[in-house]
């Protein structure tokens, strides 16, 4: 595709226009292909009009690419100073520069200098290329001159640099802040920083320490940085740019006083070999000190001793320094009434030799730095010793360069003593007792001390469970106030000796302890507790079948479906309280419980919860016979009671007497149809059997009285749906045995049904009335019967029926198509006969609605015509 023609010069140079042409070949730079950072660039274009005519209006343009820059007043146009205004050169803008008119065979030359940019990548092509046109010539272009940028990164510069500092005082322990910063002061882009930087020895390097420019390198690493060795960690470093590596680390505990801590580094690039950066130190502050809480003198007892006793001195020695001492000694001062104990020096644990000539002085050796040393010594107080006097105690610790005192001060004290083994109350008799018992302590009051006890006060701790407390010394018995008493004096070294009565309260829950507590209170040494004598409460509820019943509010007989109301009445006999008391009903299937008062019940078992002991509990319950029995039958509820730590107890059962009965005299029995039937006819009898009463009828027999009226259809006897087998060709009803029903129990419904034809040979008007009989238990018969049936029936003289080709005599009624039935009825003397076929001219007789009759008995009916209907 050919370059579209460009018609003025401001189309050209612009970004997305398309390269101009090559017309001209007269473009001359220098320096002609490499250039650096810096470099002042000299462009010259010349060109001439080789045609006949003048040349009008010409103007001339020069590109700037990116990464050169005009020099200002450098522009000449035939080695004159083109005029530019802010600093702006024509030869540079959208129009170009005006040159004016070239004549044919003219040549002019336009100079131009650029100056390479300070930073620039390595490699970089810069492209210059000129353009004339005038009025008449579209603008031509020069030939195109590349130069390319020669320039690189340096590295190594003063910029540079390692540096470490402590946070605050570079000592053991302490923190620490390595900062490497790089810095590119050269004119391109470093590729692949690498930096090497050890962690310097005596450190240890803080995990996720490491920010480049503040930012966390590992996530980048993908390794912690103090386990690689020369990470790239600038991809791309610009010129005049610089990337901050810091991270931080720990001084090592327990360094000498004066220990540097050295942080070097090496970098280099794929520009740059590597080079090492001049590496920064910090120097350890460190010393022994003995200063802090946990060196500490303990002094036991600590405050008061006395005569005679041993008291241990212990110095713990910590040098919670950053450095070991090289000896340090401790020195006991002791005042007149304290004897040091020879040969009871220990450090750690080991006999330390005494000096003959300096008596209580010690030497410890060297305690490292983070260590310990623990001495002991002992004294023991001289007896005899005034009461409150002061003992001052002194120890001194020293160590190279220092040394510590420390002051106790312990007072004498001279009282009467009373030792816990001999000095107590203690039990009487068995450990385990019942509510109501009696029990019994012993107080035994013993003065092991110098001195006597004065205003003795003894004071009994009387628990809840007991009561009636007596105290007894001798056969004496000692008034009590508020449980306290008191005993004057104790003298030393003698004792006395009490006794104490009291009963267990009843009643009192199982398995609490029990204690009867004493304290003995003297002038001189205030409160001294002698102890406890303990007891157990061997206590639980108790239930029997007694006084737990289950009975019924009112005797009276319950009948099927029917509610009675019983009542429950538990009671604790024990002498504790009873914890999940339950109730357990095993009732008679035909038996349910309806509801509850008084007690949660769940499905058949009733809980009471908690009954305190000598309490009862009673629920009332509403059961319900579901079902019925012989008259002379009961049901059984059982009742099994329980309760957290007691044995089950089966109460009394409850009989509860039952009566029910079954009634079958509500039934009915009829006919279809139920008030006329012709003869020869199908008689459809359905006999409703219902057991009405509120028992169990265990034989039920069924009979109907036999009918010579009516003849009986095979295999037509059913009951509720269910074909009941012949007897012979007579329906099993009329048989001695009828139908038998088992087991009929209330609300039960049976409809037996059986179809009979009605004799063929009745007179009209002749009646049937079935009789059944329903027997049950053997002393029960209900009887039913039937509506009165009507027999009816017609004379018929014809003998010619349609359909057979011979005439027959003896037909009935309703087996020849030319006998009356009975049909629906049409009016007062008018019935309407379905369509039929006249056989002959004859008349026909039809019994109306209301026949009359003459004097001799016989019917009179109304004339028919020969079509079928009725005559008025």
């Amino acid at each position: 595709m050919s370059t579209p023609l460009m018609r003025t010069l401001t189309e050209i140079f612009t970004p997305g226009a398309p390269t101009l042409p090559e017309g001209l070949r007269t473009l001359v730079v220098s320096p002609e292909r490499e250039v650096e950072p810096g470099t002042t660039v000299r462009a010259t274009f010349t060109f001439r009009n080789q045609g006949g005519a003048v040349a009008s209006g010409v103007r001339v343009r020069m590109n700037v690419p990116d990464g050169l820059v005009y020099l200002v007043g450098s522009a000449r146009i035939d080695g004159e100073e083109l005029i530019e205004e802010q600093g702006s050169c024509p030869l540079l803008s959208r129009n170009g520069a005006h040159v004016g008119d070239v004549a044919p065979g003219e040549e002019r030359r336009v100079d131009l200098s650029y100056m390479v940019a300070g930073a620039i990548e390595n490699g970089t092509a810069l492209d210059l290329q000129a353009a004339v046109a005038a009025f008449e010539i579209s603008p031509v272009g020069s030939n195109i001159v590349r130069l390319l940028v020669r320039s690189r990164p340096v590295l190594m510069n003063s910029m540079t640099n390692i540096a470490i500092e402590a946070r605050a005082e570079p000592r053991p322990g302490a923190e620490a802040v390595v900062t490497l910063r790089l810095h590119n002061a050269g004119d391109s882009s470093a590729h692949d920083v690498v930096v090497v930087a050890p962690i310097p020895p005596h450190t240890t390097y803080i995990a996720n320490s490491a920010r480049l420019n503040g930012r966390e390198l590992e996530p980048d690493l993908r390794v912690p940085f103090n386990r690689i060795y020369a990470p790239v960690i600038a991809p791309l470093l610009q010129a005049n740019a610089t990337a901050t590596l810091t991270y931080r680390i720990r001084i090592d505990e327990h360094l000498q006083n004066g220990t540097r801590i050295t942080a070097a580094a090496s970098v280099a690039s794929q520009e740059t070999p590597g080079f090492d950066v001049e590496p920064a130190s910090l120097e350890v502050v460190s010393a022994p000190r003995f200063d802090d809480e946990q060196t500490h003198l303990t002094v036991e007892p600590p405050t008061e001793v006395e005569a005679g006793e041993r008291i241990s001195v212990r110095l713990r020695a910590v040098n919670c320094g950053t450095t070991a001492t090289q000896s340090a000694k401790v020195a006991l001062t002791l005042p007149d009434g304290l004897l040091l104990v020879r040969g009871s020096g220990r450090l750690d644990g080991r006999p330390v030799r005494d000096r003959r000539k300096e008596l209580g002085s010690y030497e410890l050796g060297p305690i490292e730095a983070g260590t310990s040393a623990d001495f002991t010594a002992e004294a023991t107080v001289v007896s005899p010793q005034e009461n409150a006097k002061a003992l001052p105690l002194r120890v001194l610790l020293a160590w190279d360069g220092g040394e510590r005192t420390f002051e106790r001060t312990l007072t004498v004290n001279s009282q009467p003593y009373f030792d816990g083994r001999r000095t107590r109350i203690e039990r009487a008799g068995s450990p385990s007792v019942q509510p109501g018992q009696e029990i019994e302590a012993a107080i035994v009051l013993q003065n092991d001390g110098p001195a006597a006890a004065s205003d003795c006060l003894l004071d009994l701790h009387i628990d809840p469970a007991l009561e009636a407390v007596e105290l007894f010394e001798k056969n004496g018995n000692l008034p009590l106030e508020n449980n306290t008493t008191e005993i004057d004096r104790v003298e030393a070294y003698s004792g006395r000796h009490f006794t104490v009565r009291a009963r267990v309260r009843t009643p009192y829950a199982d398995g609490v302890p029990i204690e009867l507590a004493a304290t003995l209170h003297t002038l001189e040494l205030g409160e001294t507790s002698l102890g406890a004598a303990s007891f157990r409460v061997d206590s639980h509820p108790r239930f029997s079948s007694e006084r737990s019943t289950i009975g019924l509010v009112a005797d009276e007989v319950l009948r099927p479906n029917q509610i009675t109301d019983a009542y429950v009445r538990v009671v604790n006999e024990g002498t504790d309280v009873a914890h999940d008391v339950r109730l357990r009903l095993v009732m008679s299937p035909e038996l349910r419980l309806d509801t509850v008062e008084g007690a949660t019940r769940k499905k058949n078992c009733l809980s009471f919860g908690e009954i305190g002991a000598g309490r009862s509990a009673e629920a009332r319950l509403s059961l319900r016979l579901l079902r019925t029995f012989a008259r002379e039958d009961r049901v059984r509820l059982d009742a099994v009671l329980t309760a957290a730590g007691v044995l089950p107890v089966q109460l009394n059962p409850l009989q509860i007497a039952t009566a029910s009965e079954p009634d079958f005299s509500v039934g009915a029995l009829r006919s279809e149809p139920a008030d006329l039937a012709d003869v020869g006819e199908t008689i459809q009898y359905v006999l409703h059997v219902h057991n009405g009463g509120d028992g169990t009828a265990r034989r039920v027999q069924i009979n109907v009285d036999p009918s010579d009226a009516l003849i009986y259809v095979p295999n037509s006897t059913a009951v509720n749906g269910v074909p009941v087998r012949d007897l012979g060709s007579a329906t099993p009803l009329v048989s001695e045995e009828g139908i038998v029903l088992n087991d009929a129990e209330p609300g039960i419904e049976a409809k037996i049904t059986w179809r009979e034809v009605v004799h063929n040979g009745l007179p009209a008007g002749e009646s049937i009335v079935r009789i059944a009989h329903v027997r049950y238990d053997n002393d029960r018969d209900d009887e039913f019967a039937s509506g009165e049936l009507k027999v009816r029936a017609t004379a018929v003289f014809a003998n010619n029926i349609p359909g057979l080709p011979f005439g027959l005599n003896g037909i009935v009624g309703p087996a020849a198509t030319t006998g009356t039935r009975a049909l629906p009825d049409a009016g007062e003397g008018f019935v309407q006969l379905p369509p039929a076929t006249p056989v002959a001219q004859e008349t026909y007789w039809l019994t109306p609605a209301h026949p009359t009759e003459n004097g001799s008995g016989i019917q009179v009916h109304e004339t028919l015509r020969p079509n079928g209907s009725a005559s008025p």
